[in-house]
């Protein structure tokens, strides 16, 4: 007889998969999880392992157990990735199992997903590039880009404000410059311009502040701000600018002035000194001070003339020279050059000719000088007057006569301006000599010089004529005139384009050269057949 048992199992078919050792992360770190069977299977168990993203690989992805081996633990190891999401830490994911056997009872099994964790390796920062170049005083601009190093999760505005407004501004449409997840690495431009100071400070460096504004990103705006140095070049030089004098002075008390004016401006008062080399004058005022506020007002010094015991051998030369002070050890170093002058002896021969009235003009406007002698001739004295551009402006009387009795009395000259055809406004002298056979004392006087400006009456234009008649789906012909208003410096070109077919046009290129500028030239439109409904006459237009 049998007496039937049954065993109760404390046997339950199961994978066992432990936690993951750590976190994987995006610099490549990895993780382990560790994987058994809780009982030995009738047949070969296979578990696949399978991550739901790209951060992280896994490897092997594919476990077997066997019946001889289905206690031995095997580890998959999981590799982190990196990847472009949004910097916010660690990111997770999962790694799903999968179970296959041909054990019904392990076939079945389905176990839960491990949740892992993928540490961002990447760090919120502003990549700031150096400048393209320095900014200068005369407004020239230099550059640099701005981009950010990671994608942010909100949108990040950086701002850029220079630390030296005197020096550099920051142009208000590179001002602010906002990056949102699609732009973050794509540099932006930020321009400075240079500014103008008016002092020579030679090369002056300083900085352009980029910060991330208020209300970006939050792991953006914690950052610190960053400084792009940059130098403005200057323009302005420390000088004493001494302009020629107005004329000579004379030993009857003539005056003449000197202007006086500073370059660029000082860092502290500037004195300029005024010393003449000689008895022939006197400087009134002897020092002239320059400030901060009044560096580029002209002073002026005005030299009076002295009577001499030199010899009456006309006009004595004399140097006027200046010596410049300051605690502004630019300006201090300053030797500005002497001024010549002469003195006009009052016994002498001299002649004195004054500035030109107004301007001569291409239609023929006059305008006139005087002349006279500074002393009494013992003979005649006849002076030529000459004009050394007559294609600019004619002398309509070409010498005047002083004598003993008339000497004192100014003469005039008139010149009259020349059309040349040009299209141009020129500047010419009109000489003043003494004329063969005059007094001898006069006659070794060095000729002197009137400058005059011809002011242009011509235009640059190119004068098209009407059609001389419209033309003819029959061949009909028209013709316009073409010719230039003014002569030209080289030659030109006038090419005619119909804007369809309804005519050609021939020749289709015309030359003006400056020797045949006015000379008309004829273009001829011939009409052409055309399929345009009948409606009369067909407009078309011809350009040039």
């Amino acid at each position: 007889q049998r007496v039937l048992f049954v065993n109760e199992d404390d046997d339950i078919s199961h994978v066992n998969i432990s936690a993951a050792s750590s976190n994987t992360s995006e610099a490549g770190g990895k993780a382990t999880i560790e994987i058994v069977l809780d009982t030995k299977p009738y047949d070969d168990v296979t578990v696949t392992a399978t991550v739901d993203s790209a951060m992280a690989i896994v490897a092997p992805a594919v476990l077997t157990f066997t019946p001889s081996s289905w206690n031995v633990t095997q580890n998959v190891t999981l590799t982190g990735q990196d990847t472009d999401f949004k910097e916010s830490g660690a990111h997770p994911y999962n790694v799903s199992w999968a179970v296959g056997s041909d054990d019904d009872l392990y076939a079945v099994l389905v176990p839960s997903a491990t949740t892992l964790f993928n540490d961002d390796n990447d760090t919120s920062f502003v990549i700031v590039s150096e400048a393209s170049t320095n900014t200068t005083e005369a407004g020239g601009e230099a550059a640099f880009t701005v981009a950010l190093g990671s994608d942010p999760l909100a949108a990040v505005t950086v701002t850029a404000v220079s630390e030296d407004a005197a020096e550099g501004t920051v142009l208000a449409a590179s001002a602010s410059l906002t990056f949102t997840s699609d732009s973050w690495k794509t540099p932006q431009t930020v321009t400075v311009r240079g500014a103008d100071d008016l002092l020579d400070d030679h090369a002056v460096d300083y900085n352009v502040s980029v910060s991330v504004a208020t209300g970006s990103d939050s792991q953006y705006v914690a950052l610190e701000s960053q400084q792009v140095h940059l130098t403005n070049e200057d323009d302005d030089t420390s000088d004493v600018t001494v302009d020629a004098a107005s004329g000579n002075t004379t030993e009857a008390g003539g005056r003449a002035a000197i202007g006086v004016s500073l370059d660029s401006e000082p860092y502290a008062d500037v004195t300029v000194n005024v010393s003449v080399s000689a008895t022939m004058a006197t400087a009134s005022p002897e020092a002239l001070t320059f400030t901060a506020g009044s560096w580029n007002v002209t002073q002026s010094v005005t030299l009076t003339g002295a009577d001499t015991d030199f010899k009456d051998t006309g006009a004595h030369p004399y140097n006027v020279s200046w010596t410049v002070a300051s605690d502004d050890s630019q300006y201090d170093a300053v030797v500005p050059p002497e001024t010549s002058l002469f003195n006009d002896d009052d016994d002498t021969s001299v002649f004195h000719v004054s500035k030109a009235s107004a301007n001569t003009s291409e239609t023929g406007q006059e305008a006139h000088f005087t002349v006279v002698l500074g002393t009494e001739p013992l003979s005649a004295v006849s002076f030529d007057i000459l004009s050394d551009d007559r294609s600019e402006g004619a002398v309509v009387s070409q010498q005047l006569t002083f004598t003993p009795s008339d000497w004192s009395q100014p003469q005039t000259a008139t010149v009259r301006g020349q059309d040349d055809f040009l299209d141009d406004v020129t500047k010419y002298n009109i000489s003043v000599t003494v004329a063969s056979g005059s007094d001898p004392k006069y006659l070794a006087l060095p000729a002197q010089r009137v400058l005059f400006v011809n002011e242009d009456d011509d235009i640059s234009h190119v004068n098209i004529s009407a059609a001389s008649s419209n033309t003819s789906e029959a061949g009909g012909k028209a013709t316009i005139e073409i010719v230039l208003d003014t002569k030209p410096y080289d030659d030109v070109t006038v090419t005619a384009t119909v804007d369809s077919a309804m005519a050609i046009v021939a020749p289709a290129v015309l030359t003006f050269t400056p020797s045949s500028w006015n000379v008309t030239q004829n273009v001829t439109l011939t009409g052409q057949d055309t399929d345009f409904k009948e409606s009369g006459a067909h407009p078309y237009n011809v350009s040039w």
